[in-house]
């Protein structure tokens, strides 16, 4: 046994009462929900004036943190002194390796090194530190004449790994402001979809307050019209097709214009159009 097909029903659509009203059959009585509609929701929500105005507020917002959270990763890259790889530091961040680049601007890579240069930056600090540290190693042990002992080796070995150390911590604190960074700017990212999600949903109940639709009216059989199409009248007036849509009455075909007079003068056999002024004439 096959299963029943499943019903598709518009709940606006009219219904007729009495007998079918197809073209060439009796009309029915009266059909219910003539002149239904249901609006544009999307439509009028998407032009409500309350959603658009918070869709801007919450546009400016996102470009202002945005904004903030560029200049202080800038920042924070040319106190470092080096820009690391766009793309590690992208995947460190989530973020794409084009925001990353976008976010730091064309001339980071000038500015940070320029702090470096002139010994200011954490890297050249770190470096210099480094450098003067095994500058007193040599010095010492070479007082001690054990410069090209063991313990030159040792020590310089020592030295070279807490400098790796200094550096590994270093990019580690840098990593972790550049997320602070990030992050704060995600959270109010969260904080203005929420806002947002609101505003949407007091749109549609403003829009829903303000456009409630139409479940339509009852409309009598009026008249047949000339092309066969029963027409129904509502409490109003209007009128209605059978599927409950606004009547229109057909249009007359035009008529074709008339030919015109013709004017015969037996005497000298002449034929116009134009009425004639003197003279016996036919027509």
């Amino acid at each position: 046994m096959n299963p029943a097909p499943p019903s598709f029903s518009n709940p606006n659509a009219p219904s007729l009462t009495g007998t079918s009203a197809g073209l060439g059959g009796a009309p029915a009585a009266s059909i219910t929900g003539a002149g239904a509609y249901t609006p544009d929701w999307a439509k009028l929500i998407a032009s409500d004036p309350g959603l658009l105005q918070t869709q801007s507020t919450l546009a400016a917002g996102g470009v202002a943190d945005a904004a903030s959270r560029d200049a202080a990763i800038q920042a924070a890259l040319v106190q470092f002194g080096k820009v690391p790889d766009i793309a590690t530091l992208a995947k460190q961040l989530g973020m794409s390796a084009v925001d990353v680049q976008n976010a730091l601007g064309g001339d980071i890579q000038k500015l940070a090194q320029e702090n470096t240069d002139a010994g200011l930056s954490t890297e050249s600090r770190l470096s210099q530190a480094n450098v003067d540290a095994l500058r007193q190693i040599k010095n010492s042990l070479n007082a001690r004449g054990l410069l090209n002992s063991g313990e030159t080796a040792y020590q310089l070995d020592r030295q070279n790994t807490g400098y790796r150390q200094a550096e590994s911590d270093a990019n580690q604190k840098l990593l972790s402001y550049l997320q602070q960074y990030q992050q704060g700017f995600l959270t109010a990212q969260q904080q203005r979809e929420g806002t947002l999600s609101t505003a949407y949903s007091d749109a549609a109940n403003r829009q829903l307050a303000n456009n409630p639709g139409s479940s339509g009216t009852t409309a009598n059989y009026a008249f047949t019209d000339g092309s066969g199409s029963h027409i129904y009248v509502g409490p109003d007036g209007s009128l209605y097709n059978a599927d409950g849509t606004a009547y229109t009455a057909p249009r007359a075909a035009p008529q074709a214009p008339s030919a015109p007079d013709t004017y015969y003068q037996p005497s000298t056999g002449i034929t116009q159009t134009a009425r004639p002024v003197h003279g016996t004439w036919a027509v």
